[in-house]
């Protein structure tokens, strides 16, 4: 039986989508809110403190590949000779994460050195990847263009980082940015005092709450996005959030922050604003409203 040429056509295209999508998957991203917002940043430091499943290395892979290949989506980069360094805790955890990367994130082209531990493509762009329980002496003297932090580095290693900030490269001057991509479940962490705390006074004294610095992102160094969580995520089903809401969390801060981010004093007293807490809440009361009897944790 001859197939019709309009199916076989149709065929062809979709074979050739999904060739496409296979050579250059983050061209098929498509971020959410806070994700564009973090995308468009072009701030020294960005940091992204959500709770679970929000999309934050999702986020930093895709940030990583548009870099790497000379094509940002929002704002100009270099268009080759890229270096980033991505900061997993243990090695471990980014083998378990770097098929995701390779699928969903990584342009064609590159090919993985095992031994040194990076990626590399034709146009001289690598993407090294260091763990941070380790000895990190070899990171001294190389200058960057993005450091991607999955998960808070020790504050050793990230004072260490931006000691990086300026230098040159094959001729060309670089300015180091900084990524940190983390859900705050380690009580009174040094990226709540010397990040976020300053960013959030900095608005304050503008009379801006934390939801509106949000929008605004004044500081001039340093963006922040400390809300949110899987409801924000558009590929997470009814099913993924009921799984999140019916957990049993060791106490109520550490539940708020891993549903809707932020950073928490897990000794008991939680150090949430109002207007985060608000947050939580109409994103509950959302849940209610789109599914059902789903929700039934963050009151």
């Amino acid at each position: 039986m001859q197939i019709p040429k309009q199916a076989s056509e149709a065929a062809a295209a979709l074979m050739a989508l999904d060739a496409w999508r296979q050579r250059e998957p983050s061209r098929f991203y498509r971020p959410h809110a806070g994700q564009e917002s973090f995308h468009r940043s072009r701030h020294t430091t960005r940091i992204m403190a959500p709770g679970n499943r929000w999309g934050k290395s999702t986020a930093m892979m895709v940030e990583a590949d548009w870099w790497l290949n000379g094509k940002h989506r929002y704002q100009s980069v270099p268009k080759q000779d890229c270096l980033v360094l991505w900061l997993a805790p243990q090695y471990r955890q980014f083998e378990l994460l770097k098929p995701q990367i390779e699928s969903q994130a990584l342009t064609a082209g590159w090919s993985w050195n095992m031994q040194k531990s990076k990626y590399e493509w034709e146009n001289g762009s690598e993407l090294w990847v260091i763990p941070a329980d380790r000895d990190w002496y070899y990171i001294q003297g190389i200058n960057p263009d993005l450091v991607l932090c999955d998960e808070e580095p020790p504050l050793p290693l990230w004072r260490e980082l931006l000691t990086r900030r300026f230098g040159y490269r094959n001729g060309r001057k670089v300015r180091t940015r900084y990524v940190i991509g983390a859900t705050a479940t380690q009580s009174e962490s040094w990226m709540e005092r010397e990040l976020y705390t300053p960013w959030l006074e900095h608005h304050a004294k503008l009379g801006l709450s934390e939801t509106q610095a949000m929008a605004v992102q004044s500081h001039p160094e340093v963006w922040c996005w400390p809300r949110g969580g899987i409801a924000d995520n558009p590929m997470a089903e009814a099913a993924d959030v009921a799984h999140y809401q019916s957990i049993s969390w060791t106490s109520q801060e550490e539940k708020r922050v891993r549903m809707g981010g932020g950073f928490a004093n897990f000794s008991g007293q939680t150090v949430f604003d109002r207007d985060g807490m608000a947050w939580v809440k109409q994103q509950s009361e959302a849940l209610d409203t789109e599914h059902p009897g789903v929700n039934g944790a963050i009151r």
